[in-house]
C-alpha cells in the first residue's frame, strides 16, 4: 500500500508552514505515491524523497514531482542535513534496532522530524512489495515511548499517532573551534551545510546539537539562554481518544471533523 491515512496531516503540515521558511529543505522518507506532497508543495519548494520500491517511483511519477528522488533503503541512506525529515508510516516496516538507528541518525541531521505510525497494524506483502511488511505491528503510544523516548507525541487516536522531536529550543550559545567551510574528512558535520561558519563564530544550537559538536571538539560553550518554554497544560485524552498537544500556542489543534473520525480516511491518488 503506497499511501497512508489522511488523519492529522493537515494539522502537522500547517505547523511546519508556520515555523519554517518556504525554502526549507525537506526529505520525505518512503514517499510511496507522494502522499505528503499535496500538503506541502503549495508552500515548500525544495522537497526530496527516498523510495526503496522502484515501481512506486515509476508508477507515481515521483521523479517528476519531487526535486530529487533516491531509490534506496533508508537504512542505507547517508545524508548531511535537512530542515525537516518526514517518516510517514515508515518505522513499522523496520526492525526495532533498524528503526532506532535510522531515527537517531536523523536527530542530529534535521531541525524537525515528523514520525507517523499506525497502531497495532499487522500487514504482509502488498502488490508484490515485500517492503510493505510490518515488522513492528505491535506499536502503541506506550511502546513508542519505550523504544523511541526522544520523540514526543503530538497527536493520536486509537489507530494512529504523530511524533516529533522532543527538544527543539536552540538556547545553547557556542563558539566554533573549526572552520565549517571545509569539514571534509571530519566526523562532525555543520548543523546546516548552507550556513558556512568560521573559527570563532558564535551561534545558537540545541542542547542535543551542542553535545554532539562538543564530542567532536568542534565547539566550546559560551552560555545558555533561559528561553521560556510555551506554557504547558497537562496532556490529556479527549473523548474521541485524540491526544491534545501540550503546547497549544505551537501546534494547531485537530479540527472537529478530524476529532470525530472513527476510521481515518485514506488519501486517493488523483488521476
Amino acid at each position: 500500500m503506497a499511501t497512508s491515512y489522511a488523519t492529522y496531516k493537515k494539522e502537522i503540515t500547517d505547523y511546519l508552514k508556520k515555523n519554517f521558511d518556504s525554502n526549507a529543505k525537506i526529505l520525505d522518507v518512503g514517499a510511496g505515491e507522494g502522499t505528503y506532497l499535496p500538503f506541502l508543495q503549495d508552500y515548500f519548494t525544495d522537497i526530496e524523497a527516498v523510495e526503496v520500491f522502484k515501481p512506486n517511483i515509476d508508477n507515481f511519477n515521483l521523479e517528476q514531482r519531487y526535486n530529487k528522488v533516491y531509490n534506496i533503503n533508508i537504512v542505507d541512506f547517508n545524508y548531511e542535513f535537512y530542515d525537516i525529515i518526514i517518516f510517514g508510516d515508515i518505522i513499522e516496516h523496520l526492525e526495532v534496532k533498524e528503526a532506532q538507528k535510522v531515527l537517531k541518525y536523523a536527530l542530529n541531521r534535521c531541525n524537525e522530524m515528523v514520525v507517523a505510525v499506525p497502531y497495532l497494524a499487522p500487514q504482509g506483502i502488498e502488490e508484490g512489495n515485500v517492503y510493505e511488511i510490518h515488522k513492528q505491528d505491535d506499536l502503541t503510544d506506550e511502546i513508542m515511548k519505550e523504544r523511541y523516548p526522544y520523540l514526543k507525541c503530538v497527536y493520536k487516536n486509537n489507530l494512529y499517532g504523530y511524533y516529533m522531536k522532543g527538544e527543539k529550543m536552540k538556547n545553547y550559545i557556542v563558539k566554533s573551534l573549526i572552520s565549517f567551510d571545509d569539514y571534509e574528512g571530519l566526523e562532525v558535520k555543520p548543523e546546516n551545510p548552507r550556513i558556512k561558519r568560521n573559527i570563532n563564530d558564535i551561534f545558537n544550537c540545541t542542547k542535543e546539537r551542542y553535545e554532539y559538536l562538543k564530542e567532536n571538539n568542534a565547539v566550546e560553550l559560551v552560555g545558555i539562554n533561559k528561553i521560556e518554554q510555551p506554557e504547558k497544560e497537562p496532556t490529556k485524552e479527549i473523548e474521541d481518544g485524540t491526544l491534545e498537544h501540550p503546547y497549544k500556542t505551537i501546534m494547531p489543534q485537530p479540527t472537529k471533523e478530524v476529532a470525530k473520525e472513527e476510521k481515518p480516511k485514506k488519501l486517493k491518488r488523483k488521476k
